[in-house]
């Protein structure tokens, strides 16, 4: 078993500070904040699948906006979360480019949709449904 390593103060600081200038440079994606509109936190969500899936994959931002016939600038506010120019129907349109060449962004997809059109369910199927949907958060 590893040993784990609790960085000093000094690092911790430097770390602290560097984040601090990233931020200000806007190189840290955006939170969500708690008073987040439905609208929000659905964008959020959609932006999600596509940093998911760049970082399992391990793509340049180039490779997905290829694969999502969008320009680089546009895959950039994605991955940074910054969804005031994107609608959701939008952001939608492109997970299911995305779900074309993704099994499990597919799959994330179908399941979203299929709580949200599908008939009011008992507590457990929803319990069950929810559980499923936790393996993609």
């Amino acid at each position: 078993m590893k040993k784990k390593v609790i960085p000093n103060t000094d690092a911790v600081l430097d770390f602290i500070e560097q984040v601090e200038k990233d931020a200000k440079r806007g190189r840290i994606p955006r939170a969500l904040p708690k008073d987040a509109s439905l609208e929000e936190r659905m964008k959020y969500s959609l932006c999600k699948l596509f940093v998911r899936f760049v970082v399992k994959n391990g793509l340049k931002a180039v490779e997905l906006s290829e694969m999502l016939e969008l320009p680089k600038t546009r895959v950039s506010d994605l991955m940074n979360y910054k969804t005031d120019k994107y609608t959701v129907d939008r952001l939608l349109s492109y997970a299911w480019k995305l779900a074309e060449a993704d099994a499990p962004t597919k799959e994330h997809l179908h399941l979203m949709f299929e709580v949200l059109s599908g008939p009011v369910r008992s507590v457990k199927d929803t319990k069950k449904i929810e559980k499923e949907l936790q393996k993609y958060a």
